[in-house]
């Protein structure tokens, strides 16, 4: 199995949309809005902003990008970030670290999971370890 982060990959398209769906309870929400803006075959920009009952959160994350086989159609994506949440009185901020697995079906679209455990920083110092979330994604 070869893995490439070069230019022989298929190149990514710059943007893609769509939502996040937690499969834990982990997280305040059980969705959120997902975006990735690829900056190049190698890494990316990945961004959530999820609402609901629990408040306003939004997670940023750089992930590096791995194609395999050379089609770019399965890609696994290891990242680290940043997580600011607004719940009820609280204000959380942590470090999250991703760990991801895409396949990109050769319609514009994406399905992946991802595990991301989170260093809380503020209102208390806690690792969360048991996220985890299916994505959808169309690509443009």
């Amino acid at each position: 199995m070869a893995v490439q982060t070069d230019s022989q990959a298929q190149n990514l398209e710059a943007l893609e949309l769509g939502i996040r769906l937690n499969i834990d309870d982990s997280s305040p929400f059980d969705a959120a809005f997902d975006a990735v803006y690829n900056v190049s075959n190698a890494n990316r920009f990945h961004a959530n902003l999820g609402i609901g009952d629990g408040g306003l959160g939004a997670d940023l994350i750089y992930d590096w990008v791995f194609t395999f086989n050379g089609d770019g159609r399965l890609i696994l994506y290891p990242g680290v970030g940043a997580s600011l949440y607004f719940l009820s009185d609280d204000v959380v901020l942590g470090v999250t670290g991703e760990l991801g697995l895409e396949y990109r079906f050769d319609i514009p679209l994406s399905l992946g999971i991802d595990y991301r455990p989170t260093f809380t920083i503020l209102p208390d110092t806690d690792l969360g370890t048991n996220s985890v979330g299916l994505n959808l994604r169309w690509r443009f």
